[in-house]
């Protein structure tokens, strides 16, 4: 739990860690049969389509991939390609042919190392279209969700459908949608572990199945609601093939010819390779052991598995954000976690087909709007606006240009609103622009022995991104570098973040790195990426709860800085942080235990489990106390139903005999070696003022100690009593 050795690999990976493995492949077949099934009925094609995509993309894609803890299957943002291309191309064979095409040039690309080529995109687009998508897919499934049938019509069309589809609905059909958007909204609310211990999908799935029975959807029949009366039946439900033979289809490719198959495999390529290098980015964050990952490699192997499942008749198989959350979240060592959920994906099929053939096309689709909300949610727009004025600007003009025109007008808009903003801000002429623009350098210059001085001159943004990575990349390891902007009148978001990250990769590789020249730059917010040109936010008064943190910093000798903080790095030294993804602190109070010689720190933190459609925002008081001595590594919380099961499963937990109602009340948990110290720590007076006080998460990485209690932030009154109990603790930690 503690280590942060990297788990083996290869054949002594899974002999190690197969355990491990499969019950997270398990909980991500769980997961994906039934996304899997949606994103194909949502594409008005059959539901092995999906099957098939997940079941290559777990067998193939791991034996060739880099990506350790990624799972590869169907994706969403295919959805509305898939939909209108099956349309276009007149026929399910043609469009399996534009994926395996869309497949090879994806294989082109991978084997080229042309993977940096999606660094070329802003951000702030990347988010505009997948919020579009994320419209898109909520329009469209909330018709099916009421039981009725999606125009096949643009976005603005299909939304304005929807009262009149919402008049001629059909109301038992409602009733399982509601039920299963109401258990997706909620689950992340619920704390119980035995609950959270089953994917929220699965949830939906128990409850709408007996819902199907109830209503008796297994056959054709009207039931009556407010004096009328609504057909129900199997039309319903998920039709998979009693053969599972006639499930699979080849791809035809007589129309390769025509200028619509040449588009639609543009878009295929572009969606599929964007959100596979921008996923496996995302991963690469939540991997507890931050393991490196090729993107090229990575993208070769998902367009290898696409090659085939287009051949036999499904979906692209790429990477995925959602299912790889609940692979690392339910403790994925190996990439071959990714196989065992093909594998178990396939007895599914097999063995369970009656079961599917069960599951209400209402579920699925209140799955797909929820889907959709995440990616449009307000708080997307709110984080956008948060990094900068120009980030919420470019996302909105790239979100609407792609509901009105399509895909690749909405990127060619958004990227040329990028620039617009840019030209503005520059506040140079149109020709001065384009200079700087087109002709910017990146001098390097090797100033002594292992020190190199990189000094960018022009508009740094997403257009010159490469430039600078490619004289980045050409600097060995463990030397000095120093980059510098002084002389650079843009640097956008996109240059920074990526910059950011190349240099956190090269220090943990031994290497120093330094970032100059951004202190004569102004900027559009306080986020550590925020484009660096214009004016810098206003200073906002202090709310009655921030008021009352400043009173109760001046009575603790102590500081209080209400500001937003980026930078959060340290909560990772902690394992319930590891596979979390940090967003912002703020309102910090800073002191000193004089009395132990010890700094301490109470903080808001927001942070998010799993990513993008995925992700569960959570927000939290946390209180650090930075020790002055070494302590042994442990956790200790509340003890739930759910660890009481795991250690009778066998699961490790440190027990006192003599302290029964303790160990009963408390899970603590550390390392092997480290059990007969935390033994000694945990002494008879520690025990007991534990037991006296509050149940508060305790984390001790050995030098520091976390202390927090809720997913929510603290009251004035808790963190005062927050304070009070890392004052006590330590108090009765001193040895």
């Amino acid at each position: 739990m503690f280590t942060r050795n990297t788990p083996s690999s290869g054949l002594k990976g899974i002999a190690k860690h197969w355990r491990s493995d499969l019950i997270a492949a398990f909980s991500v077949s769980l997961v994906a049969l039934p996304l899997s099934i949606g994103i194909a009925l949502s594409s008005n094609m059959d539901p092995m389509t999906g099957i098939i995509s997940a079941v290559i993309g777990g067998i193939v894609t791991t034996f060739f991939r880099s990506s350790p803890v990624a799972i590869n299957g169907p994706a969403n943002s295919l959805i509305v390609v898939a939909a209108s291309g099956l349309g276009l191309l007149g026929g399910v064979q043609y469009l399996l042919a534009a994926f395996v095409v869309a497949g090879i040039i994806q294989i082109v690309i991978g084997l080229l190392k042309l993977g940096k080529v999606s660094d070329l995109l802003p951000a702030a687009v990347i988010q505009g279209m997948l919020a579009a998508i994320g419209v898109m897919i909520l329009s469209k499934e909330l018709h099916v969700a009421m039981g009725g049938v999606a125009p096949n019509e643009s976005t603005i069309e299909v939304l304005l459908a929807l009262p009149n589809t919402f008049l001629v609905q059909n109301p038992f059909v409602t009733i399982i949608s509601i039920v299963s958007l109401l258990i997706l909204i909620f689950y992340p609310r619920i704390k119980n572990k035995i609950i959270k211990f089953i994917p929220a999908p699965v949830w939906v799935l128990i409850f709408s199945i007996p819902m199907v029975v109830v209503f008796g959807f297994l056959k054709n029949h009207t039931l009556p609601f407010f004096n009328q009366s609504y057909q129900v039946g199997p039309d319903y439900l998920v039709k998979l093939p009693q053969n599972i033979a006639d499930g699979f289809q080849l791809a035809n490719f007589s129309k390769i010819g025509t200028v619509t198959f040449w588009i639609l495999v543009v878009q295929i390529t572009l969606l599929a390779s964007i959100e596979s290098l921008v996923s496996g980015k995302t991963i690469k964050k939540i991997d507890p052991y931050k393991r490196p990952t090729n993107a090229n490699r990575d993208l070769a192997a998902v367009g290898l598995s696409t090659v085939i499942s287009g051949l036999v008749g499904g979906l692209p198989a790429i990477t995925v954000v959602a299912r790889s959350s609940v692979n690392v979240n339910n403790g994925a060592k190996t990439k071959w976690s990714n196989f065992y959920h093909g594998v178990i994906l396939l007895i599914f099929v097999f063995f369970f087909g009656f079961l599917i053939r069960e599951i209400p096309r209402a579920a699925l689709s209140a799955i797909l709007v929820y889907t959709g909300y995440k990616l449009s949610e307000p708080k997307v727009f709110k984080d956008a606006y948060r990094k900068g004025w120009e980030q919420l600007a470019i996302m909105l003009a790239t979100l609407f240009a792609t509901l009105f025109f399509g895909l690749l007008w909405g990127i060619g808009i958004g990227v040329l609103t990028t620039l617009g903003i840019h030209h503005a801000l520059s506040q140079k002429s149109y020709k001065a622009f384009l200079s700087e623009l087109l002709f910017s350098q990146v001098l390097r210059k090797e100033e002594e022995e292992e020190t190199h001085h990189i000094q960018v001159r022009g508009i740094a943004n997403f257009y010159n991104l490469l430039k600078i990575r490619r004289v980045l990349d050409e600097i060995p390891e463990r030397q000095h570098i120093i980059l510098d902007f002084t002389k650079t009148p843009i640097v956008d978001f996109t240059v920074l973040e990526l910059i950011q990250e190349y240099a956190q990769s090269y220090q943990q590789n031994n290497g120093q790195f330094d970032i100059v020249g951004l202190t004569v730059h102004k900027t559009t917010s306080n986020h550590p990426s925020a484009l660096r040109v214009l004016h810098r936010p206003q200073r906002k008064t202090l709310n009655q709860r921030q008021l009352d943190l400043q009173h109760i910093a001046v009575v603790h000798k102590s500081t209080f800085r209400p500001e937003i903080h980026w930078d959060n790095e340290g909560l990772k030294k902690f394992p319930y942080f590891r596979s979390k993804t940090l967003e912002y602190s703020t309102n910090v109070i800073e002191g000193v235990h004089e009395d132990f010689n010890t700094r301490w720190e109470v903080f808001d933190i927001s942070y998010q489990k799993g990513a993008l459609s995925a992700a569960e925002v959570y927000y939290s008081t946390i209180h650090v106390l930075y020790l002055p001595f070494k302590i042994p590594r442990f956790s200790l919380e509340k003890e739930a139903l759910l660890d009481k099961l795991m250690k009778m499963a066998g699961f490790g937990e440190i027990d006192f005999e003599e302290h029964k109602e303790f160990s009963s009340r408390f899970l603590l948990r550390g390392a092997e070696k480290d059990k007969a110290y935390i033994t000694y720590l945990f002494n008879q007076e520690l025990i007991e003022f534990l037991q006296s006080q509050e149940i508060y998460h305790i984390e001790s990485n050995g030098t520091s100690i976390c202390i927090f209690k809720s997913t929510r932030y603290a009251s004035p009154k808790e963190v005062e009593g927050m304070i009070q109990f890392g004052c006590d603790l330590l108090q009765h930690l001193r040895i």
